[in-house]
C-alpha cells in the first residue's frame, strides 16, 4: 500500500475515533456524523437508542442535510454492533469500515464494495450467522481479527474474491480455514494457492456465478395445517455457490423453513420468496391458504313426490367458515326426478331416483332418495288435513282451503253442491237414512260417509 493511502486510512481512523458515535443528523432511520472539514459523512449510531438498527439496511451513497449533499464514505466504530438485521447493502462510495463496526450483529452475508480501502480490526468478529463474504475489489489494508470467531469455536466462511490476492493473513485469525471455502476469479487459483493466508483455505474454487433461480411451482393452494415442499433450481447447474434463503411475506398465513418446506397456518394469501446468496436472484410462489371442507349434509335423506310436484333440498357445507362452499347437484335418473343447481327437485315420472350433492372442495357427497308416485287426483297436502262427519242431517266439513263441496250417492247421482270458505263449514243436506255418501272437495280429496237412521 502506498504512503498516500496509508495516511488516508490513518486520518479516517482518527476522525472516527473522535466522533465516538456522536451524530449530527438522521435520515430515513440512519444516523450520520459529518467528518470535520469535508463534505463526507460516516454512518454511526445513536447515543439515545442503544441498538437502533433492527431492520435490514441499505446505506445510500449520499445524503442531504441543511441544503448540503454529503457523500457517505465511512462506517464508524461500533456503528452496527449487536444489531438485529440480517442484511446490509454497502454503497460503492464507502472507503472505511470502523473498529467492530458489525461486531456480534446478525448479518448472514456481506459484500465489500471495490471502493473500500481500509477495514479496521474486529469489524465482523463474532457474527454468529455470517457465512458468505464477497470482496468486489482490492482492499489496501485489513487489520487483525476482522472475521475472528470465538477462540474456542472459530467460524467457517465462504469467501468470494473478485480480484488478485491482497494482504489478509492476520485478518483470518480465529477462522476455521480448514472448513472454509475460497472462490476466486477464473485463472487465478494458483496465485491464491501461493498467497499467505489465502492458501490455507480448505477448498479453493474458481468462480462460476449464479445467473438465475426458479421454483417448481408458481402458486399453490393449501388447507390449514397442510404442507408442501418447494424445490428451487439454480442456473447454471455448475454454479459454485448455490446457497439460498427462504422467506414468507406473512408467516402467520404460511411459514417456510430454510429447506423450502411450507406449512399453512391460517386462511389468507402469502408469498414465499427464495433468494440466492450469490447474486441475490429471486423466485416466488403465491400460497393461498383455505379452510377446507370436511363434510356436507342434506336437510332430507328421502322424500316421496307425485309426478309434477317439486321439493327444495338444502345442503349444509361443513365447517360453516369453509373457504369454498360451492356445490354441484345431480340426479341418477333425470327422467324420473331432475334437480337444478340450486337443489330444486322436480318429479317427472314414477320411479326411484337418487339426488346427489357434491362439494367443489374435497368432493364430499350427500344423497336423498326420491320416490315418485303417479298422480292420484287427490292432493297430497290436504288428504291428511280433511275432517268431516254427519250429524242431525248436517254435514260438517273442515278443510284448509276455500273450495266447492259436492255430495254424490253411491250410484254417482249428484245430491248436493256447496261453496265453502277455508276452515270449518256446516250445512244441511237433508235426511237420507242408511245411505252411503261420497263427498268430494274441489282441491282433490274424496271421503265416504254413511248416514245412519
Amino acid at each position: 500500500m502506498d504512503t498516500k493511502k496509508t495516511l488516508f486510512a490513518t486520518a479516517i481512523l482518527l476522525l472516527c475515533a473522535l466522533s465516538a458515535n456522536a451524530y449530527d443528523f438522521t435520515v430515513n432511520g440512519l444516523y450520520y456524523n459529518v467528518l470535520p472539514g469535508t463534505k463526507n459523512v460516516e454512518v454511526t449510531r445513536s447515543r439515545e437508542i442503544p441498538n437502533p438498527y433492527n431492520r435490514d439496511i441499505v446505506i445510500p451513497s449520499s445524503v442531504s442535510w441543511e441544503n448540503e449533499v454529503y457523500q457517505v464514505t465511512s462506517i464508524s466504530n461500533y456503528a452496527f454492533a449487536s444489531s438485529g438485521f440480517e442484511s446490509v447493502v454497502l454503497p460503492n462510495t464507502l472507503k472505511f469500515i470502523g473498529w467492530a463496526a458489525f461486531e456480534m450483529s446478525c448479518i448472514k452475508s456481506i459484500t465489500i464494495p471495490a471502493s473500500v480501502e481500509y477495514i479496521s480490526s474486529w469489524a465482523f468478529t463474532k457474527c454468529p450467522y455470517l457465512e458468505y463474504i464477497v470482496f468486489e475489489g482490492y482492499v489496501n489494508l485489513m487489520s487483525a481479527y476482522i472475521f475472528a470467531g470465538y477462540a474456542n469455536s472459530p467460524q467457517s466462511y465462504t469467501m468470494v474474491v473478485k480480484c488478485e490476492p491482497f494482504q489478509i493473513e492476520q485478518s483470518l485469525s480465529y477462522v476455521n480455514l480448514a472448513n472454509s471455502t475460497l472462490i476466486v476469479p477464473v485463472g487465478m487459483k494458483d496465485l491464491f494457492l501461493a498467497a499467505p493466508g489465502w492458501r490455507n483455505f480448505g477448498t479453493i474454487l474458481e468462480y462460476i456465478p449464479v445467473s438465475g433461480i426458479s421454483l417448481n411451482q408458481a402458486s399453490i393452494t393449501l388447507g390449514v395445517r397442510k404442507t408442501e415442499q418447494l424445490t428451487a433450481s439454480i442456473l447454471p447447474e455448475n454454479a459454485v455457490y448455490k446457497k439460498v434463503s427462504w422467506k414468507s411475506s406473512d408467516p402467520g398465513i404460511a411459514e417456510v423453513s430454510q429447506t423450502g418446506f411450507v406449512t399453512a397456518k391460517s386462511a389468507g394469501t402469502a408469498t414465499i420468496t427464495v433468494t440466492t446468496t450469490d447474486g441475490g436472484y429471486t423466485a416466488t410462489c403465491e400460497v393461498e391458504v383455505i379452510i377446507p371442507v370436511i363434510n356436507i349434509r342434506l336437510n332430507k335423506t328421502s322424500a316421496t313426490l307425485s309426478v309434477g310436484k317439486t321439493e327444495q333440498l338444502t345442503a349444509s357445507v361443513l365447517p360453516e367458515n369453509a373457504s369454498n362452499k360451492n356445490v354441484s347437484w345431480g340426479s341418477s335418473a333425470p327422467g324420473i326426478a331432475e334437480v337444478s343447481q340450486t337443489g330444486l327437485v322436480t318429479a317427472k315420472s314414477p320411479g326411484v331416483a337418487t339426488i346427489t350433492v357434491t362439494t367443489a372442495d374435497g368432493g364430499y357427497t350427500a344423497t336423498c332418495e326420491l320416490t315418485i308416485t303417479p298422480v292420484t287426483g287427490m292432493n297430497d297436502m290436504t288428504i291428511v288435513s280433511i275432517f268431516l262427519y254427519l250429524k242431525d242431517d248436517q254435514l260438517l266439513v273442515n278443510s284448509p282451503v276455500s273450495e266447492i263441496i259436492t255430495v254424490y250417492s253411491v250410484s254417482g247421482t249428484l245430491m248436493y253442491t256447496k261453496n265453502k270458505q277455508a276452515g270449518e263449514t256446516t250445512f244441511p243436506i237433508g235426511h237420507i237414512p242408511n245411505q252411503l255418501l261420497i263427498v268430494k272437495g274441489s282441491s282433490g280429496w274424496v271421503k265416504k260417509l254413511i248416514q245412519n237412521k
